[in-house]
């Protein structure tokens, strides 16, 4: 077989697996909840839209855990969990198994039917082992330590928490827009927004169809704003204060101002730079010049003369000029190239012999390369072996190579090519 050949079949395998592992342990989570909830094996319809609704707000750069948590929530509340009439001991241990995939402790059990027994609604109970160290450890051995982006996260809180719904892709999309802007301002202002998001929502038509009492406005505030459950005590001290004439507005204003979410904006306005707003694959901190342009990142084909930075190198590629003109000399003779893939030498082309001839350069062993050469850049592809090629040649006569591979079958696979005159170091 071809070694071209050989690579092609080497990153097949691997694009396969890594979406294939998170597609099948999603497809299991899902049957695994119908089964510890709902006590049945799920139906196809719904089963398949749950992993479409899932995999929906991982590509808007939510957490997945997020959409599990929505799921379970709904089934815990649903009439056909309802109707199976469990007592607290058995909803608890229902929780175990959903959210700890294990049988409860003695003491943790005893603990949590206490709580109940005085009083502690269901859902915040929930709330506390879906914000537990114990299920995001149980959920990262499954499906890796992704978590989405700060602040994606963030506003996806205030509509799962407020509005008790994953959140429409218009909306989420013009709050977490305003939100970057917010972090690029600093604390002050992802807190502002914060409680405006927070504030528009418990006044909304949408919320008051909810028509949720003075407890369950604070079950939701606890959830969508501090990301936990809450002891008796503390709903206790919040009644108080609004049978003592504090307003709704007011208790969002303290729970948006408190120290403990200052805690979580600080940590969001730091991670300005982190998401990658133009999905290309890159963000800020990754070396994009320029998120809201797809087409500019690193890696990106440069275009030479148009005074655009497409592969965020520093600068724009000088035009060379056409074949039979001089262009950068590169050692002739023997190279070897090898194609990395997140960081992991794939597969290496060994013993071939460089050519160069004008602005023409090609790499005659099996016929692997072939490409113009522009400047100090080379650009071409093997169009039988399905991948294209493009970098730049480090050096005058150079004797490095550094560029990216991508498939050519539009999955949009790629990683770092590396080119040496001689031997691989």
């Amino acid at each position: 077989m071809k070694k071209g050949a050989v690579l092609l079949l080497v990153l097949a395998w691997i694009g396969v697996t890594a979406g294939g592992v998170l597609a099948d342990a999603t497809d299991d989570l899902i049957t695994e909840y119908y089964l510890k909830i709902l006590d049945r094996n799920p139906d196809a319809a719904g089963a398949e839209q749950w992993k479409n609704e899932i995999q929906r707000i991982v590509a808007l750069g939510i957490d997945r855990k997020e959409g599990f948590i929505a799921l379970a929530k709904l089934y815990f509340n649903s009439d056909e969990y309802t109707l199976q009439n469990k007592d607290n001991l058995q909803y608890v241990t229902d929780l175990y198994q959903t959210f700890f995939d294990r049988e409860p402790d003695e003491s943790g059990i005893d603990y949590w039917v206490d709580q109940l027994d005085q009083g502690l609604n269901r859902n915040v109970i929930l709330n506390h082992f879906v914000y537990s160290d114990e299920f995001r450890l149980y959920m990262e051995a499954l499906f890796g330590s992704e978590s989405g982006y700060l602040e994606c996260n963030l506003v996806n809180d205030l509509y799962r928490g407020l509005l008790d719904r994953l959140p429409d892709t218009v909306g989420f999309s013009y709050w977490v827009d305003l939100m970057r802007q917010a972090q690029g301002t600093g604390p002050a202002a992802v807190r502002e927004l914060s409680h405006a998001i927070a504030s528009g929502f418990i006044n909304s038509d949408e919320y008051r169809l909810r028509d949720r009492d003075a407890r369950e406005l604070l079950e939701d505030l606890y959830n969508g704003i501090l990301r936990r459950g809450a002891a008796p005590v503390e709903f206790d001290g919040w009644i108080s204060f609004l049978a003592s004439g504090m307003t709704p507005d007011e208790v969002v204003q303290s729970f948006t101002d408190s120290d403990e979410f200052q805690l979580r904006v600080q940590a969001v306005s730091a991670a300005v730079g982190d998401s990658d707003n133009d999905q290309d694959g890159f963000s800020i901190n990754q070396g994009d010049c320029n998120d809201r342009d797809s087409n500019l990142h690193p890696g990106a084909a440069e275009i030479c003369g148009d005074g655009i930075d497409q592969d965020c190198s520093g600068s724009d590629l000088p035009c060379a000029p056409g074949p039979g003109g001089s262009c950068i000399t590169v050692r002739q003779g023997g190279w070897e190239f090898e194609w990395q893939y997140n960081g992991s030498t794939v597969i290496g082309f060994t013993d071939g012999d460089l050519k160069q001839s004008g602005c023409y350069i090609s790499y005659d062993f099996d016929n692997i390369f072939a490409g113009p050469l522009s400047g100090d850049r080379w650009q071409g592809q093997n169009a039988a072996e399905g991948f294209g090629f493009e970098g730049r040649f480090i050096g005058n006569p150079a004797e490095q190579f550094r560029g990216t591979w991508t498939l050519l079958d539009g999955s949009g696979t790629s990683g770092e090519m590396l080119g040496y005159h001689g031997t691989l170091p």
